[in-house]
C-alpha cells in the first residue's frame, strides 16, 4: 500500500524509519524545483480551490512572505507598474464601451454558464477580471526579480485573482442565482448550514465524504504499522495483521 507523504495521517500512529541513504542533491536558492517550503505552498493552495475561498488554511505567515515579493516588484519596477496600471484601464475603457474581446480560457469551468456572455453585466464584469489577473501576471513576469522570488509574486497574484473571481461571488454567480430562485432559497440555506460547518470542523474546506456514520475501532479497522520505504514522492507503509482472538476455556 502506497500513500503520499502530505497524507500521512493515520487511525493508528506509525512508526517512521530512517530515510534511505540515497543522497541528495543540494540545490541553490533559485532551484525552485527544490525548495520544499515553496512547493508545501503550492500544494496547500492547490487543495484550497474547492474552499469557501482559495485564502482558506492558507498559513498567515507563508502568505505574507510571498505577498512581499508582490510588494518588492513594485518597488523595484515602478515605472513598468504604472505602464501596466495604465494598460488595464485602457482595457477597461474598453469593456466599458463594448470593444473587448478577452474571453476566458474554454477549460475554465467556472465560466462555463452560457450567461457569462449573454448578460452584459456579467461580460463585463467577467472581462475587467481576466484583464486585471491578465495585466498583474505580465507586470511580474517583467520584473528583475529572481526566478525564485518571481514564481512566489505569481503565486500570491494568482492565489488572490482566484479569490476575487466574480464566480466566487452567490451575487454575480448566474449558476448559483438560478438554483437560489429555483429552491425558493433553500440552496442559500443549506449553503450557509454547510459553510458553518466546514469553517468550525474542517478548516473551512469542503467535506468530500460523510464521516458521521464511521467509528474508529468499530466500522474501520486499526493495525499496527511502519514506514519500509519512503523517498521524495511516496511513502509505503506495512501493516502487521491483527493478533487472533483468545478465546476463553470453558469453566465447565
Amino acid at each position: 500500500m502506497s500513500r503520499s507523504t502530505r497524507t500521512s495521517d493515520s487511525a493508528t500512529p506509525t512508526q517512521h524509519l530512517p530515510a534511505t541513504g540515497r543522497k541528495r542533491r543540494i540545490r541553490k536558492e533559485g532551484d525552485l524545483p527544490g525548495d520544499t517550503q515553496q512547493q508545501e505552498l503550492i500544494g496547500t493552495a492547490s487543495n484550497q480551490t474547492l474552499a469557501a475561498n482559495p485564502l482558506v488554511s492558507v498559513r498567515t505567515a507563508d502568505l505574507a512572505s510571498s505577498a512581499g515579493y508582490l510588494l518588492k516588484a513594485v518597488g523595484l519596477s515602478p515605472l513598468k507598474a504604472g505602464a501596466h496600471l495604465g494598460g488595464y484601464l485602457k482595457e477597461l475603457r474598453g469593456i466599458v464601451g463594448g470593444n473587448s474581446s478577452i474571453a476566458p480560457n474554454p477549460k475554465d469551468k467556472r465560466f462555463a454558464d452560457p450567461a457569462w456572455q449573454s448578460n452584459v453585466f456579467l461580460r463585463a464584469l467577467l472581462q475587467s477580471y481576466l484583464a486585471g489577473q491578465s495585466e498583474l501576471t505580465r507586470f511580474i513576469e517583467s520584473t528583475d526579480l529572481a526566478p525564485l522570488e518571481k514564481s512566489r509574486a505569481r503565486f500570491v497574484a494568482e492565489l488572490l485573482a482566484d479569490a476575487l473571481a466574480p464566480s466566487n461571488s452567490p451575487l454575480t454567480n448566474p449558476a448559483a442565482l438560478r438554483k437560489l430562485v429555483d429552491t425558493g432559497g433553500m440552496s442559500l440555506a443549506r449553503g450557509l448550514r454547510q459553510f458553518g460547518d466546514d469553517m468550525l470542523n474542517n478548516r473551512g474546506l469542503p467535506k468530500q465524504v460523510d464521516s458521521t456514520p464511521f467509528t474508529v475501532g468499530e466500522n474501520i479497522a486499526t493495525a499496527k504499522g511502519q514506514v519500509v520505504f519512503r523517498n521524495e514522492m511516496f511513502e509505503l507503509l506495512q501493516f502487521a495483521p491483527p493478533p487472533p482472538k483468545m478465546s476463553m476455556p470453558d469453566p465447565w
